[in-house]
């Protein structure tokens, strides 16, 4: 659940909401890694000593494995919206501040054919790095409205596509972490 914060420790501005990946959705992550891994496995030492067969289980095995160490940093980690910036807090430490925005896109990715469900990804960029997150944070909408408002206030250029999605995004066309007709048919918004 999103909080509101008062004064943050000592040295860190105080934070105006904290956002996190909600617990159904990290259990999913664990879930498809797990299960994505342990079927990898099995066609590996099933390929009956086909080494083509094993060596491309085998990375598949890692890629799962990899998805499962992300969906783990997410659970462990929070997303901090303040006066500043936008933070991620946690095991990998990120900060972008608002003075040195350089670059905002929000994707949309379908999951159907016809463009009707998926998800998004907002990846901010400054300085200091980059901030990704997906549209299955609590909050999304407000974190996406925020972005935008400090993006427009620098003068920081946005594609047409990340200005469509911005508005779908604001306007709140989700449910349960998953956006549902955004922008019409075949996802008009997405970016590529």
């Amino acid at each position: 659940m999103a909080e509101a914060m008062g004064d943050g420790q000592p040295g860190e501005p105080a934070p105006e909401t904290v956002h996190r990946y909600p617990g159904p959705a990290i259990r999913r992550g664990y879930l498809a890694s797990a299960g994505g891994g342990a079927a990898s496995l099995v066609l590996a030492f099933a390929g009956h000593g086909n080494l083509t067969v094993s060596v491309t289980c085998i990375t598949i095995f890692v890629l799962f494995a990899a998805y499962g160490a992300r969906t783990a940093f997410r659970g462990a980690s929070a997303i901090v919206l303040d006066r500043d910036g936008l933070a991620v807090v946690g095991p990998l430490r990120r900060r972008v501040f608002w003075d040195e925005l350089a670059d905002v896109r929000l994707r949309y990715y379908a999951t159907r054919r016809d463009g009707e469900r998926g998800w998004m990804e907002l990846a901010v960029r400054g300085a200091n790095g980059r901030i990704a997150l997906d549209s299955e944070i609590e909050r999304f909408g407000r974190i996406a409205a925020r972005c935008r408002e400090e993006a427009d206030a620098r003068g920081v250029e946005m594609s047409p596509a990340t200005l469509r999605n911005f508005d779908a995004a604001v306007a709140g066309s989700f449910a349960a972490g998953r956006l549902i007709s955004p922008m019409g048919a075949r996802g008009a918004g997405r970016e590529r």
